[in-house]
């Protein structure tokens, strides 16, 4: 690749291009690394903000990089003890860099390890970088030393900024009106001068213009407007910035000859209707019926001969909040492919040479005819400046078109599998294996199969094999997914143990059979395997008795969220551990073994399945942390469905209890209801949490710490209401313990 001007690579998870995590022996690996408020855009703003470029280093021209290394505590605060200068550039800006992270008092969010705050060591690098030099043009004139004295500026109290740079960035003092001053030099548009104390540059409008620098200030004007054709090029990149394309250079720069000018004219025309960078929402098809699947992907694009430097910044949060306003979808099974690692890939478009940066991708598969839309959405990519490189000069916001995919109905003709508002649309396949093929009656075999499919197979339930003359239990079901080339691949296998009790033939691939709709060929077309078991007589026929795999199988089942958030503690001590005591008090009086529990973040796992009756001492015991980031209490709710049976006799019930919104998983909530509701389930559903500020540990002077939380129970009330439960809201341990009680 050449040169670009935004990252050829670059991970989403890493701190700042120029900023690394170390954790050395006496520090933890954490899950989540501490993040600074705003991020390390901001850090590296308040550093820009508050280092002043010590003087003794700028008179002997000192520059370079200091890396300094300290620790974010578990309470959030850089420990000043823990200060130290890893690599250092002079006395002066060593203490600089130190005086400076020294009165930062910002609250970080502290890195995690298993869900507990802990402390983590950072080193970063600080530059310090003397006057800019632009197409060798910004460098410092000298001039014989003048005096004069300073202008009035046009707020006669305010004054006029001194700065150490060209680029009139960095501040290092002020002058008022009247100071004797003396100068020394000048740039472009400004003087270089020296106080008794300091020394820097001004407007070149601050400087009172004596007989004798009246020359000097002529030659100052005439230069500065040659120079100013010299930056013309960064001015037209800065419009086709603007306009988010390539804008014309030619007009600003004097031809020798109009066989020049007329070939740079041809040459920019040629450009003009290709966009350097811009942002792209793409999909895989216009068009699809209920079942099918479809891939959402938005690209970031820039063009090989793009001059605008670009970096990403919070692009997380960003994509997080995509996902959040405008990416989830009701009424959608949906599969978001994580994009871990920003890398380009070379793409011809109009024969034109882009390079493409993925952000997202998913695959949505809908439950329903519809139209599914995706409004614009804007990203924000930072400029960085092209005097100095280590700097953002400014956020442009890039933003994607309106896009939209068809939903048609299913033909009413066609006749397929319809499982729990599931219809198999795709392509498939299937293969299936045998660990024999010829065995004695009595004896037992492994056989599983394998679906894969460019569709959606989640939902698929397990097959019971019913025949008579064999007992079978389910081993093992595996399911995997993912997104490649912008389709969207699925693959799920079951393994049985399978004992055949009777002489014969048995063909295995007849015991199931699924009809899907080929999206392809348009047609309905059946599957099944192809294994055929032959079964002759045994002296000594025996029929043994399969150990089953231990499945959950609850008609009453307690749902409840351990994501980040259950750590606020606006509850005693937090909300996760007051739902974790108000469960072991309800247990402790609670007479039977009939209530499953399943833990849910990211993603949604049965907490215990042995079939054991709880206590307070086991229920302290479980592993509740969630593997995954996010909300997926969709998912949870179809896991507890999953393990109900059918009995007239006993009401089913799903009791969720939690403090958020659905922001992950396959399953929206409304589909969640909707399925709860066919099965007869009534969904209890209880809140926890407060708005408003919350409290969050404490600093290291024992200060409390607060973050500001945004409850919202009525998706909550929705989900009760629809499927015949009832919403709660806990205030403490006790009400959830009370709570519970009335629901069982």
């Amino acid at each position: 690749m050449k040169t670009l001007f935004i990252p050829a690579f670059l991970v989403i998870q890493l701190l700042s291009a120029n900023c690394y995590a170390q954790n050395s022996s006496d520090f933890q690996i954490p899950d989540e690394s501490a993040v600074y408020p705003g991020g390390m855009v901001a850090f590296y703003q308040y550093l820009f903000e508050n280092l002043i470029y010590p003087i003794s280093a700028r008179q002997n021209n000192i520059e370079g990089t200091v890396y300094v290394s300290f620790v974010v505590g578990a309470e959030g605060l850089i420990e000043s003890r823990s200060l130290r200068i890893v690599s250092g550039l002079s006395k002066d800006c060593d203490e600089e860099v130190i005086r400076v992270l020294n009165l930062n008092k910002a609250n970080w969010l502290p890195a995690k390890k298993g869900g507990r705050a802990i402390k983590q060591l950072f080193t970063v690098p600080v530059q310090f970088k003397l006057d800019p030099n632009v197409n060798g043009e910004l460098n410092l004139k000298p001039l014989k030393p003048i005096n004069t004295i300073v202008n009035k500026s046009s707020d006669k109290d305010a004054g006029w900024s001194l700065f150490a740079d060209t680029k009139i960035e960095n501040k290092i003092g002020r002058i008022q009106a009247g100071d004797s001053v003396t100068v020394i030099g000048w740039a472009p548009w400004q003087y270089r001068i020296r106080t008794k104390d300091e020394e820097g540059y001004v407007r070149h409008t601050a400087i009172f213009i004596t007989p004798e620098l009246k020359p000097h200030h002529d030659y100052l004007l005439t230069e500065s407007g040659n120079w100013q054709a010299l930056i013309d090029r960064t001015d037209s990149i800065r419009k086709a910035e603007i306009k988010n394309r390539w804008a014309p250079i030619v007009s600003r720069f004097k031809a020798n000859n109009s066989e020049r000018l007329g070939q740079k004219k041809r040459d920019s025309l040629a450009l003009q209707g290709y966009p350097m960078s811009y942002l792209h929402i793409s999909k895989s098809k216009d068009r699809i019926v209920v079942g099918e699947c479809v891939t959402i992907s938005i690209f970031f694009y820039v063009h090989q001969l793009n001059k605008i430097r670009l970096q990403f910044t919070e692009l997380g949060d960003q994509i997080r909040l995509w996902e959040k306003t405008n990416l989830k979808k009701e009424d959608c099974w949906f599969k978001n492919s994580v994009v871990s690692e920003i890398e380009s890939e070379e793409k011809k478009l109009s024969d034109q040479t882009y390079y493409a940066y993925k952000l997202f991708s998913a695959a949505y598969c809908p439950t329903k005819a519809m139209t599914l839309a995706f409004e614009p959405m804007s990203l924000k990519i930072a400029r960085i400046s092209l005097t100095h490189p280590d700097s953002i000069d400014k956020l442009i916001t890039y933003q994607t078109k309106r896009t939209q995919i068809v939903v048609d109905p299913i033909p009413e003709k066609s006749k397929i599998s319809n499982l729990d508002f599931y219809h198999p649309v795709g392509e498939w396949i299937i293969k299936d294996t045998a660990s024999a093929t010829s065995i004695s009656a009595g004896d037992s075999i492994v056989y599983s199969f394998t679906l894969y499919s460019r569709g959606l197979i989640y939902p698929l339930p397990s097959i019971e094999l019913a025949k008579s003359g064999i007992q079978s239990s389910l081993l093992d079901e595996v399911h995997v997914d993912t997104i490649i080339n912008e389709i969207y691949y699925a693959q799920k296998k079951y393994t049985y143990s399978i004992t055949f009790e009777q002489p014969g033939v048995y063909d295995l691939g007849k015991l199931f059979q699924y009809h899907y709709l080929n999206s392809k060929t348009k047609r309905v077309e059946t599957i099944q395997g192809k294994s055929k078991i032959k079964v002759v007589p045994s002296n000594q026929v025996i029929k043994k008795k399969i150990k089953k795999l231990a499945t959950p199988v609850f008609n009453r089942v307690i749902a409840f969220d351990v994501s980040r958030s259950m750590l606020l503690e606006d509850y005693i001590p937090n909300r996760l551990g007051a739902i974790k005591r108000g469960f072991a008090n309800f247990f402790d009086n609670y007479p039977n073994c009939d209530i499953g529990l399943i833990a849910f973040g990211g993603n949604a796992k049965w907490v215990n399945n042995d079939g054991a009756c709880y206590s307070k001492q086991r229920i302290n015991s479980f592993n509740y942390h969630s593997v995954e980031r996010g909300t997926a209490i969709g998912d949870a709710i179809h896991l507890a469905l999953k393990s109900m049976r059918t009995n007239p006799n006993e009401k089913k019930k799903i009791v969720v209890i939690g403090d958020g919104d659905n922001t992950a998983g396959y399953f929206s909530l409304a589909f969640a209801s909707e399925l709860a509701k066919k099965k007869n389930v009534a969904i209890y559903t209880i809140g926890v949490g407060h708005t408003g500020l919350v409290k969050f540990g404490q600093d290291l002077s024992g200060k409390l710490r607060m973050v500001d939380n945004s409850f919202s129970d009525e998706d909550f009330k929705k989900l009760s209401l629809t499927t015949g439960g009832k919403y709660y809201w806990a205030e403490d341990t006790a009400a959830i313990t009370k709570i519970l009680q009335e629901i069982f």
